[in-house]
């Protein structure tokens, strides 16, 4: 359907049949409630009655297709995105879309439905500029207050129910590595677990699991690793003071990993850094003792309602207030229609 103003008629019943169309579906109500189809028509409406304004009204363009408003490639293009995870985070649909952006309109396809879009814009939105790297200066710290330190045995039962709880968090760290991908290789993380027996330090692992070999056991050199590490910031963080900020990054790269020259694990890939500093990161969150902030409308709590376009559309209907419109003679008619 074409708008223009070189028949004036035509204009104005096409602009009538559109309000009619939006103020039908404003005040009709289906079992008693707001639809999502009933945003959907509401909010075209109302695109299309603006666009007329920029663009008819104001002389801009002769006349206006908006037959031509449709999303079917919009469409294409999230089938494709989803094609590999139904429901993508984030940061998958960033990565999936430059894929697609890359292999599908920066090449002609045969036998497609759409034209050859050579435009380069969409490639130009997905480069990343770098910028200029800003050097942090070290912290000032006394000579001798994060000293390295190794622990020693002990038999003392709180001590032992202590390591205990330590010896379960090497297991989450564990767990964790694996799930987010940072250990892939399967000689690696056999390695890392303790094996087919029990280690001396899980007996709070299996009181804990909800289930049998719910969370892994590792291996007595992890164990042993993370003790040392446990053991010294505990120490550092009893001796560092509140003016004294020191980054995770350079308590790590500076002070933890340097001293673990002396432990190895037999593994077939270098994965005591990444084990190390996630365990530091996780163990200085916790000595920090403020929870991660929640704002009231971060994405992660809209993500789940986001997901799919009728959950989508029924949480924009959830939030539309329609305003209250004053029935015309031909709402009136249509509404006492059978």
């Amino acid at each position: 359907m074409a708008i223009s103003l070189l028949n004036k008629e035509d204009f104005d019943q096409a602009v009538g049949i559109i309000k009619l169309m939006r103020d039908i579906f404003s005040g009709m109500v289906v079992d008693k409630g707001w639809k999502p189809c009933q945003t959907h028509v509401v909010v075209a409406c109302e695109v299309v009655l603006a666009l007329i304004d920029d663009l008819v009204l104001s002389g801009r363009y002769d006349f206006v297709m908006f037959g031509r408003l449709l999303q079917d490639l919009i469409e294409n293009l999230f089938s494709v995105i989803r094609m590999q995870s139904p429901n993508p985070t984030p940061l998958q649909f960033k990565n999936r879309l430059k894929q697609v952006t890359l292999s599908q309109f920066m090449e002609k396809i045969d036998k497609s439905s759409y034209y050859h879009d050579d435009r380069q814009n969409g490639v130009d939105l997905l480069l990343s500029h770098s910028k200029a790297k800003v050097e942090v200066p070290s912290p000032v710290i006394p000579d001798g207050l994060l000293s390295w330190s190794y622990p020693q045995p002990t038999s003392d039962p709180k001590a032992i129910v202590s390591e205990g709880v330590l010896y379960r968090m090497c297991g989450y760290v564990l767990s964790r590595l694996i799930n987010r991908g940072s250990i892939k290789c399967d000689g690696c993380i056999e390695a890392l677990k303790h094996g087919k027996t029990h280690h001396e330090r899980s007996l709070f692992t299996a009181l804990t699991n909800y289930k049998e070999n719910a969370q892994y056991e590792v291996s007595d050199a992890v164990f042993q690793m993370c003790r040392a590490i446990e053991h010294n910031l505990v120490a550092w963080k009893r001796n560092l003071k509140e003016d004294i900020q020191v980054p995770i990054s350079y308590l790590t790269s500076k002070c933890v990993l340097p001293a673990l020259a002396s432990y190895t694990l037999s593994t077939c890939h270098d994965v005591k850094c990444k084990f190390a500093a996630t365990f530091v990161e996780m163990r200085m969150k916790q000595f920090s003792g403020k929870p991660p902030p929640k704002p009231e409308n971060c994405f992660a709590q809209n993500a789940v309602a986001l997901s799919s376009k009728s959950t989508g559309s029924r949480l924009l209907a959830d939030n539309y207030k329609p305003r209250s419109i004053k029935k015309s003679a031909s709402l009136q008619r249509v509404a006492r229609l059978p």
